[in-house]
């Protein structure tokens, strides 16, 4: 929007009621429970505070789907891990916690791909929700096994282990590799206009799966 503090949130709350149950809500970053949800103040509205928690009980309810774009969003990712102090909680555990039926859609990552979220818009505005793996993501594009399809597979079967993230040879499952418990399509999508992977220069980390970061560390140890 153009507009900003309550001129925007009045839109946005007129817009979620004239489409109601017809438009995606689109949300990034965990929801804290915190402090009456105090951590996360979205604005003013009406002389009073608009909270994330109240502003996704009131638009998710509304939404006719909802997009939880990157791990915090879909799981809690960083900011719910051990030692956090705001509470913070994914979309569908936050949904389930207070009865909200609405259907969601997990694009996880830190940071997510950018097919995975066009495309799931596209499949949204054309087809709907597209199917699901059991974690809420799109099987489309979360659907492979990354140790699977790993070019260094091979060398994993071989028993050729790298000992360093220099080795430009050699699995690197001992150096951390998180790829046997990780289902995305990177290795075949690629980062950075296709030119690289992480695991070209270092190891998967397993950033899109629902426990990560806590499930995933030490990053740089064997699992």
């Amino acid at each position: 929007m153009a507009s900003e503090g309550e001129t925007a949130l009045d839109n946005l709350y007129h817009i979620a009621e004239k489409y109601k149950g017809k438009f995606s809500l689109a949300v990034e970053g965990a929801i804290p429970m915190g402090a009456d949800g105090k951590y996360c103040i979205v604005g003013e509205r009406n002389g009073h505070e608009i909270t994330m928690v109240d502003i996704m009980k009131d638009l998710g309810e509304k939404a006719g789907s909802v997009l939880a774009i990157g791990t915090c969003a879909a799981y809690g990712g960083i900011p719910a891990a051990e030692g956090g102090e705001t509470g913070a909680i994914g979309v569908m555990e936050f949904f389930k916690a207070h009865g909200i039926k609405t259907a969601t859609v997990n694009i996880p990552g830190c940071p997510p791909h950018p097919d995975w979220i066009v495309g799931s818009i596209a499949h949204l505005l054309t087809k709907g929700v597209p199917e699901l793996d059991d974690d809420g993501r799109p099987t489309v594009f979360f659907g492979e096994n990354i140790h699977d399809n790993c070019p260094r597979l091979d060398q994993y079967d071989a028993g050729e282990l790298s000992e360093k993230l220099s080795d430009a040879k050699g699995c690197r499952m001992d150096l951390g590799c998180k790829g046997p418990e990780t289902y995305a399509d990177c290795y075949k999508r690629k980062w950075n206009s296709q030119m690289n992977w992480c695991v070209d220069n270092s190891v998967c980390i397993g950033c899109v799966e629902p426990g990560f970061p806590d499930a995933s560390s030490p990053f740089y140890e064997p699992a």
